[in-house]
């Protein structure tokens, strides 16, 4: 049976229903002998009447028809906001519309859903310290999120557009975990990366998490020198508090007693010396202990010269050079940085003063500038010298490794700790130009709301 359009249907039936009506009032017409004018005029107005029935009837439908046809069009654009006016529960559109109309409200309710799980995921991606990059099969990069960015040391991300584009080197087969390096600048990372597949919208895409694994073995480190430095101060200063009161009670009791003068004083000097070494290996894990007490940074807005410039008589007469704006002000905690500053200015004036040091009457340099970065621009801070060098870098965050005769081998690895307690870096590096070294402090740019 051929398909009619419904208003063809309507359009017969009503036709179908006036048929007897006109031709019974045509026929009383004939009968009374009316006049053909009459008739005719009857007639037109009986066609007029039927027509104008068939016009409202099919307009009406069509009408209501076409508004239920925009509210699905609406809904599948992602539009839930059209809804269709309520029918008479006699009419055979209220079901319809009734089912429109809660359609559209699941679908609203689903979208408002997915669109909230949608921005917890990407707040969670954003905040998150594993890296995560999402690219299409031709590597077009979809999501790149903050860690990232930071790992790959990016400087503009929203220029990079394709894996490519990374010089990342990435494993061949679909799916697996590796341990990469990558370098950034002067910077060696050692990088744990993890590619999968996914499929979204039927197109595959790829998956890639990135794990700083520098950081994770220097916490994983840090944790071990920490236990290992309280079980051994524990240990020692149990042994150290007996030894230094003994000490102290024969020096007593020597000096009292009638032993021969010069053996007395050769006793005397022995015990002296037994305190003083208790007195100093008790100084000893004092300052090692000084590992395991950082506090988490107080920040507050100060000038790099309010800063920089009370800790410089420190090291007169050495001549320190101060580049850069230093009248800027940054979110730092005051105490914390003047330590870090300090250690690295005795480190470089040491080297400096070295005999294999090329000219140790140099000025040391301070340069800070100010790098553009995502998602946080960043304060370089290089402390440059003209000393020795260095030879064993590997060895220089080691706590408790020292070349010097005086030294304590934990300078270097308390200030590595601060700058990165204030979310920052330290990397000490050879120049490449001249003779000496650069202590680059790395921090992000972070304003105290006043």
């Amino acid at each position: 049976m051929k398909k009619r359009p419904i208003e063809f249907i309507q359009t017969r039936a009503l036709l179908t229903a006036s048929f007897p009506v006109t031709l019974f009032s045509l026929w009383l017409c004939v009968q009374q002998n009316l006049s053909i004018y009459f008739i005719a005029i009857f007639c037109l107005l009986q066609l007029s009447l039927i027509g104008y029935a068939i016009y409202i009837t099919r307009h009406e439908l069509t009408w209501r028809l076409r508004s239920l046809t925009s509210i699905v069009e609406g809904m599948l654009q992602g539009d839930f906001s059209l809804k269709a006016r309520q029918e008479l529960r006699s009419s055979g559109l209220h079901s319809l519309v009734e089912s429109i109309n809660t359609l559209s409200n699941e679908l609203s309710s689903h979208k408002l859903a997915n669109v909230e799980k949608r921005a917890l995921l990407e707040k969670i991606i954003t905040q998150i310290d594993i890296g995560v990059i999402t690219a299409d099969a031709e590597g077009n990069i979809s999501v790149i999120n903050t860690a990232a960015v930071a790992m790959l040391n990016i400087q503009q991300p929203v220029l990079i557009k394709n894996l490519q584009q990374l010089n990342l080197s990435l494993p061949d087969s679909k799916s697996t975990k590796e341990l990469i390096s990558f370098a950034a600048g002067e910077k060696i990372k050692k990088l744990y990366i993890q590619v999968d597949k996914f499929r979204e919208f039927g197109s595959d895409q790829t998956l890639i998490l990135l794990t700083d694994m520098n950081s994770v073995l220097r916490q994983e480190e840090l944790k071990s020198w920490e236990s290992l430095v309280r079980v051994i101060s524990h240990e020692i200063n149990n042994s150290l508090a007996p030894i230094a009161s003994l000490s102290h009670s024969l020096i007593d009791i020597i000096k009292s007693s009638e032993i021969a003068t010069d053996t007395r004083e050769d006793i005397v000097y022995s015990a002296e010396i037994i305190a003083d070494r208790a007195r100093s290996l008790t100084e000893f894990i004092a300052r090692y202990r000084s590992l395991t007490i950082i506090k988490h940074p107080v920040c507050e807005n100060i000038t790099l010269g309010s800063l920089i410039n009370p800790i410089l008589p420190l090291f007169a007469p050495q001549q320190i050079l101060l580049e850069g704006n230093m009248d800027r002000a940054y979110a730092l905690d005051a105490a914390q940085i003047k330590q870090v500053l300090i250690n690295l200015l005795k480190n470089a004036i040491e080297a400096m003063q070295h005999p294999e040091a090329g000219n140790s009457l140099a000025a040391i340099v301070i340069n800070s500038t100010e790098i553009k970065h995502y998602p946080n621009d960043i304060l370089r801070i290089d402390i440059i010298d003209s000393g020795c060098g260095i030879r064993h870098n590997q060895n220089l965050f080691i706590p408790f490794y020292t070349t010097k005769a005086q030294g304590s081998g934990i300078g270097l690895v308390l200030s590595r700790q601060i700058i990165e307690l204030h979310q920052g870096s330290l990397h000490i590096f050879n120049r490449e130009s001249a003779r000496g070294c650069c202590a680059r402090i790395e921090l992000p740019i972070i304003y105290e709301p006043e």
